[in-house]
C-alpha cells in the first residue's frame, strides 16, 4: 500500500529532498518477449509491477537483419534505423492518461535531445546503443541489431515529477510495441535490395523508486509528464500552420519536416522564419532555419539531423534541468501554432513533450 501524501504544508523543494534521502533507486528487467509474440508485424505487450514508483521504462530490442543484393556488399541504412522497426510505442495508464505514445522515429528524435547525453550514433557491432550491421550478399549478409528504446516518465534524472504510482492495486500500467510490417532499413529507394528480420527479442527494464517511510517525503503525483505527436502533409509552397493542441503546459517540441520523398529538409527551403504564435498575435519564437538550427547544436552540443528543429523551454544552460520560467501553459488558450514557409510539398511531423495536471480528490 503506497504512503498516502500529506496534507502537511511542506515546500516542493522541501519534499524533493525529503524523497531523495528516503528513497532508493532499482532497476528490474522483466520476461523477455520472443518467438510469435516479436515478429514484424506483431505486437508485444506487459504489465509493469504493482510496486515502487515508476520513473522509467527501457526497452532492449534486438533481432538478426538478413540483407541481400546481387552485388553490393553494403547498404546505407535509413536515417532513423534500427528505430523505425517499431511502428508505434505506448505506455497506457488505466486512467485514461498515455505518458507515451510514439513512433519508434520519434522516440530517435525525442531521445536524442534529452539531457545532452544521449547519443545516436549507430555502430556496425558491439555494446553500444545504437548497434545495427550494413553488410549485404548475394546470399544474405546477417547484420546484428540492438537498440535500446528509452522512455523516461520524470522529467529529468534529477527531478522526481511525473513518477507514477504503481504500488496500488488499482492502477494498471500497459507497455505495447507495434512491430512495422515492412519498415524502411535502406537511405534513398536503390533496387535490388531484399531484408529479412529474424530472433526479434525486447527485453523490458523498469527503473522505480521505493516508496518513502514518511508522507512528507511523498513527492508530488498531481503532475504528469506526456510525450506524444503529431504529423501532416505539406500541400506544397507557402505559409504552413501545425496548430498544436492547448490545454497542457509545454516543455519542448522537436519538428521535423521532409520533403515528397521523406528527406529532410535543407535549412534553405524553409523561407523566411520559424515561429511559435498564440492567439494568432503574439510571437514569443521568430527565428530563421539556420539560426535555430545552430542554436540547437548549442543547446545540446550535436548537430540535428537535418530538417530536425528543436525549441526546448527546459533549456536554462543546460538542456532539460531548467526550470519553468520558459514554460508555455496553453489552458488559457485558444491557438497555439507552429508556423513556418515550406518552399515545396512534403511532411511535418512533430514530437511534444507536455506536462498535464491530474485532479485528485
Amino acid at each position: 500500500m503506497a504512503t498516502a501524501p500529506s496534507n502537511q504544508k511542506i515546500s516542493p523543494q522541501q519534499r524533493n529532498a525529503n524523497f531523495a534521502q528516503m528513497t532508493r533507486q532499482k532497476m528490474q528487467v522483466s520476461p523477455m518477449k520472443t518467438g510469435s509474440g516479436a515478429n514484424m508485424g506483431d505486437t508485444v505487450q506487459f504489465d509493469i509491477p504493482k510496486i515502487n514508483l515508476i520513473s522509467r521504462v527501457r526497452l532492449l530490442v534486438t533481432g538478426n537483419l538478413k540483407a541481400s543484393h546481387a552485388t553490393a556488399t553494403t547498404f546505407e541504412p535509413a536515417p532513423f534505423a534500427p528505430f523505425n522497426l517499431i511502428r508505434r510505442v505506448s505506455v497506457d495508464l488505466n486512467n485514461g492518461f498515455s505518458p507515451f505514445i510514439l513512433s519508434g522515429e520519434e522516440v530517435y528524435m525525442y531521445n536524442m535531445i534529452r539531457d545532452q547525453a544521449f547519443t545516436m550514433k549507430r555502430e556496425e557491432a558491439g555494446r553500444a546503443k545504437v548497434v545495427m550491421g550494413t553488410k549485404a550478399a548475394a546470399g544474405g549478409a546477417n547484420n546484428a541489431v540492438s537498440f535500446l528504446v528509452d522512455l523516461p516518465l520524470t522529467l529529468n534524472d534529477r527531478d522526481p515529477v511525473g513518477l507514477i504510482v504503481a504500488q496500488n492495486q488499482e492502477t494498471t500500467i500497459t507497455v505495447t510495441v507495434d512491430f512495422a510490417n515492412d519498415p524502411n532499413i535502406v537511405a534513398g529507394a536503390p533496387t535490388g535490395y531484399t531484408f529479412a528480420m529474424s530472433n526479434l527479442k525486447v527485453e523490458p527494464m523498469v527503473e522505480s523508486f521505493t516508496v518513502p517511510p514518511v508522507a512528507e517525503a511523498f513527492p508530488d503525483i498531481s503532475v504528469l509528464k506526456l510525450a506524444q505527436a503529431s504529423r501532416e502533409t505539406i500541400s506544397g509552397a507557402g505559409q504552413h500552420y501545425v496548430d498544436l493542441p492547448c490545454g497542457y503546459t509545454y516543455r519542448k517540441m522537436i519538428f521535423y519536416i521532409t520533403d515528397e520523398n521523406g528527406k529532410g529538409v535543407a535549412d534553405s527551403d524553409l523561407v523566411g522564419n520559424i515561429e511559435l504564435v498564440l492567439n494568432q498575435a503574439d510571437i514569443p519564437y521568430r527565428l530563421t532555419a539556420s539560426h535555430l538550427a545552430k542554436i540547437n547544436h548549442e543547446m545540446f552540443g550535436m548537430t540535428l539531423p537535418q530538417g530536425m528543429y528543436a525549441f526546448d523551454f527546459s533549456y536554462q544552460g543546460i538542456s532539460n534541468l531548467g526550470g519553468a520560467r520558459d514554460y508555455f501553459d496553453t489552458e488559457r488558450l485558444t491557438e497555439f501554432w507552429l508556423r513556418f514557409n515550406p518552399s515545396a510539398k512534403g511532411q511535418v511531423r512533430v514530437v511534444y513533450e507536455v506536462l498535464s495536471r491530474l485532479h485528485t480528490a
